[in-house]
């Protein structure tokens, strides 16, 4: 790591220190690893001004988020992932709980991190109180790497009733990855596609959740 770097991050510009994380991030070496979980864990207060405007951290949203993008190509130590996580999915900010959710399905894809039952435990339970859409569409694009037929059927009534269209695509695209991956059981994915209504208010001349359903119809069907 350069001065320039090391310098950037003690910066009393939170600017400054986002791009010294993005800096970070584009190298991969344990290292550099080690400062982006450092930046993390730091938990110093920000200035009073920030506070009243929500962010009580120094290490601003911008800068957590980014350095959980970070993470996903650099090798952590499977204890330290572990503590951030929950932390990550849980944070004030919407991006950074998105992004955390990223870097955990690229963690588990690159064979370098998997959650023991406990921690899948957890994380489940933290998505069932999420309210963001975009944090759930994040989440359901790592849950086939995490679950088995239960939990997918317990989150489902949430997922194929949500509000926003986008949601309910991401758990049509999760229901098909679940099913390749052999996560959930040809007669469980069948009842659950079932429930899904095929309409969006996307502003696409086609419906992209629609193809999606019919998409997943089909493997369905050639595995009966």
């Amino acid at each position: 790591m350069s001065k320039n770097v090391q310098e950037g991050l003690e910066h009393s510009c939170w600017k400054v220190r986002n791009e010294a994380v993005k800096a970070l991030a584009r190298a991969r070496a344990p290292e550099n690893a080690a400062q982006l979980v450092a930046v993390l864990e730091d938990r110093r207060r920000g200035p009073w001004l920030k506070r009243l405007l929500g962010e009580p951290r120094r290490q601003v949203g911008f800068i957590r988020r980014n350095a959980w993008k970070g993470l996903e190509n650099q090798a952590v130590p499977r204890a330290c992932l572990e503590i951030l996580l929950l932390e990550g999915v849980t944070d004030s900010y919407f991006e950074v709980r998105s992004q955390a959710w990223l870097t955990l399905k690229a963690q588990i894809e690159r064979e370098n991190f998997r959650p023991d039952p406990a921690g899948v435990a957890r994380l489940l339970a933290v998505l069932r109180r999420e309210r963001n859409f975009e944090v759930l569409t994040n989440a359901l694009q790592t849950l086939p790497h995490l679950v088995e037929n239960g939990a997918l059927e317990e989150l489902a009534p949430r997922m194929v009733g949500h509000s926003i269209w986008k949601v309910r695509e991401a758990f049509v695209n999760c229901l098909a990855r679940c099913l390749e991956m052999g996560r959930i059981q040809h007669e469980a994915a069948a009842r659950l596609a079932k429930l899904l209504q095929p309409y969006g208010d996307g502003f696409r001349p086609v419906f992209l959740l629609q193809d999606r359903l019919r998409a997943l119809r089909q493997v369905i069907e050639q595995r009966a």
